[in-house]
């Protein structure tokens, strides 16, 4: 465990600012450069100044002295739930006696390989860096096997969710390459395909996991990363301490939903696919060669036509691309809903069904395999106006507010203003709100657009810290919303 500001400065947490600025300057002298010829003085110079720099200062003071408050809170309250969590395990799987004997000493080592291991270890993404609150402590197996011999392998550690996908890739391209050419082995293989594509992730590790690295980001000030892992870690394990917690140190409730699911539903279908295509494949191997009648290549010569040998063949019309208007984006055209728009290039149109043929609704996304970290999506409701009211500004943010109710603690904080696009009329305004499924924070961007034929409520959403590039998108959507046109 790192040194607090105190301990550097070799001063109790109660010293006045004369006692520290004492302790400071001697502390100073003993270890400056230019009198210590030691390796670490530099580093030591550069602690000490740190320390002083906040503990001098009464404001910078109090607000350290409260986050160390928080963090032993958070260590206090991890610590108590491991410890009934090791309690309740021993009660259930040995003898009461032996379980009172074993419970005053102090618990084994984990294995450095292990989940536990990495769940006492990892503050960053193993593969990129990443420190933030959706690292996850994740098994990741593969099968390798040759005749009768079985490798059961795995990767395990904190892994951000891009980091987590990728290796689940890596691991069934293995076990698909390699883990297929044996019995036993086949059968393992098939498990480890079935696993979901971002790997296990074990509520029972995690749980805890995300509350001491909830400690780990109020020690060193990132008060936003530590709010979301105790919100992640309380969607693993309930934990009234925690909640307690939560509420004295945020001064609001955790927002908790459903446990996510990191993509099972997704890798079980894969691992039933591919099993279906490689028992497929080994049963169609299996089966004799069908013996059918053999023709000679003198008769199968005589019995094609003459003419089939003069013939050239057509060659097939290629039409020239269209070209894009505004590069990286393509220019896409609804008329179902009587528009056109550009958007992003790798983006797909994924409509859905209505029972009112006067009602279009249709989402833009990116496909699945879309290179890069851009998860911006479009939501386009159409309505046909079929009376041809103008709606005023008022019943327009009516029709909004349905969207937005639905959304936990929607924030507006973009003015809403007026525009004018083509033949459409309307207004545009944006704001924040929490993604209850992963407990990310969300731009969203409103736009409404109305003539004498259509209505339509647009909506571009996408992560708060890729806060530049959704506006981006969102613009160019704007800009190039225009009624049907003709190429």
């Amino acid at each position: 465990m790192p040194k607090t500001y105190y301990q550097i400065l070799q001063v109790d947490p109660e010293a006045s600012t004369d006692v520290i600025e004492v302790a400071y300057k001697r502390l100073i002298r003993l270890n400056h450069p230019d009198v210590n010829r030691s390796p670490d003085a530099n580093q030591r110079t550069v602690e000490l100044n740190e320390a002083y720099e906040v503990l001098h200062d009464p404001r910078r003071r109090a607000e350290y002295d409260h986050g160390l408050k928080r963090e032993r809170q958070l260590q206090e309250e991890a610590r108590a739930g491991a410890e009934q969590r090791a309690h309740d395990q021993q009660q259930h799987t040995g003898d009461q006696s032996e379980s009172d004997e074993e419970q005053h000493k102090p618990p084994p080592k984990a294995d450095p390989g292990s989940a536990d291991s990495a769940a006492d270890n990892d503050v960053a993404c193993r593969d990129c860096g990443r420190s933030d609150a959706s690292l996850r402590i994740t098994v990741m197996p593969y099968v390798i096997s040759l005749a009768v011999f079985t490798w059961k392998r795995a990767w395990i550690g904190a892994y951000c969710p891009a980091c987590r996908r990728r290796r689940m890739r890596k691991a069934k391209l293995l076990t698909l390459l390699f883990g297929m050419f044996g019995f036993p082995g086949m059968l393992r293989a098939m498990w480890s395909l079935c696993a979901p594509s971002e790997g296990h992730v074990q509520p029972e590790i995690n749980g805890g996991y995300l509350a001491r690295l909830a400690a780990w980001f109020v020690r060193h000030h990132q008060y936003r990363d530590a709010q979301r892992a105790l919100d992640a870690s309380l969607q693993y394990q309930d934990n009234p301490g925690l909640r307690r917690l939560y509420r004295e140190a945020f001064g609001m409730e955790p927002v908790i939903g459903p446990a996510p699911r990191h993509g099972a539903v997704g890798g079980l279908v894969f691992g039933l696919v591919s099993s279906a295509v490689i028992l497929s494949i080994c049963v169609w191997s299996w089966l004799p060669a069908d013996s059918g009648p053999s023709y000679s290549a003198t008769s199968a010569q005589r019995s094609v036509p003459a003419s089939w040998a003069t013939a050239t063949p057509r060659p097939h019309p290629v039409s020239p691309p269209k070209p894009s208007p505004t590069a990286p984006y393509l220019r896409v055209r609804v008329p179902e809903a009587d528009y056109s728009v550009s958007i992003p290039r790798g983006y797909e149109l994924v409509p859905e069904k209505t029972d009112d043929p006067d009602l279009h609704y249709l989402w833009f996304q990116p496909r699945d395999g879309f290179a890069g970290r851009d998860y911006t999506t479009f939501m386009v409701l159409s309505v046909f106006n079929s009376s041809g009211i103008q709606l005023t500004h008022a019943e327009t943010l009516d029709v909004i507010a349905t969207f937005t109710d639905d959304m936990e603690m929607w924030q507006t904080d973009q003015d809403l203003r007026s525009i004018s696009t083509g033949s459409y009329v309307g207004l545009t305004f944006g704001g924040t709100a929490w993604l209850p499924e992963s407990s990310e924070r969300v731009r969203v961007y409103w736009m409404t657009a109305q003539n004498a034929e259509w209505f339509h409520v647009i909506a571009a959403m996408g992560y708060l810290d890729d806060e530049a590039q959704v506006r981006k998108h969102f613009e160019v959507f704007r800009d190039s919303f225009e009624p049907d046109p003709v190429y």
